[in-house]
């Protein structure tokens, strides 16, 4: 697999982790909510939002995966052409 190379400006992943960090602790204390009671919070919006998105990924997944058999594409080959992962391209 080769590994990405970051577009020009890209700020890199530890800047952003850092702002994103710094914007959770802003909505948390906006909100007046513990850490805990917090991320409790965060993860069941995302739980939620992976719900409603299945039925979406799934068909998403099934049309991907017929397109790269129709141009006869193992998902090893298409990850070393598109930089993913080969396991990220099958997970559906």
């Amino acid at each position: 697999m080769k590994w990405r190379k970051d577009p020009t400006g890209y700020p890199g992943d530890d800047w952003i982790r850092v702002r994103y960090n710094e914007i959770k602790e802003i909505f948390r204390k906006e909100r007046g909510l513990s850490e805990e009671k917090f991320e409790g919070v965060l993860k069941a919006g995302y739980e939620e939002t992976l719900r409603e998105l299945a039925p979406l990924r799934r068909a998403i997944g099934i049309r991907f995966r017929a397109i790269r058999e129709e141009r006869g594409f193992s998902r090893n080959q298409l990850a070393d052409r598109s930089n993913v992962p080969a396991r990220e391209i099958g997970r559906g």
